[in-house]
């Protein structure tokens, strides 16, 4: 939120052998509480809980708790095997000069350059993507173009 004094940025890194594993376990999850919706939806804690918007507006309060609950269930389990989570939270006060979303960005790229680096064994450099979810602004534009060559 724009009057929060902090910005939370998450990242997860996952193991290329299990992402067909946690896509389906998120399939599922989406057939369980939205049946009959065919298009993937975004799972977004900020939208579902409040449900003002579809599809979580359709859902009782009760059934979008339960949803996150489930959502955040998977994440914990998910990590015994092979996905790890990454968080930044930036206090916008301490750095009122500092753009959050650039800042937070830049922190989480750093630390999945770490992880990589002490997971490697030495015999062959792990490799990593970035994937960057959209917000559709034109600072989402702006920072992907100055990324791009990361």
């Amino acid at each position: 939120m724009a009057d929060s004094e902090y910005f939370v940025m998450a990242g997860l890194a996952v193991f290329e052998r299990q992402i067909h594993f946690l896509s389906e376990t998120l399939d599922h999850l989406q057939e369980k509480y939205l049946p009959g919706t065919v298009e993937p939806v975004e799972f977004h804690a900020r939208e579902i809980l409040p449900g003002k918007q579809e599809p979580w507006a359709s859902l009782t309060q009760g059934n979008r708790r339960a949803l996150l609950e489930e959502l955040y269930r998977i994440i914990a389990e998910s990590n015994r095997q092979g996905v790890y989570l990454f968080g930044v939270a930036f206090h916008k006060p301490s750095r009122p000069d500092e753009d959050p979303v650039e800042r937070a960005l830049d922190e989480l790229c750093h630390r999945f350059d770490l992880f990589l680096a002490n997971k490697e064994t030495g015999q062959d450099p792990l490799r990593g993507m970035l994937v960057v979810d959209r917000t559709h602004s034109d600072k989402d534009a702006r920072i992907r173009q100055t990324r791009a060559g990361l």
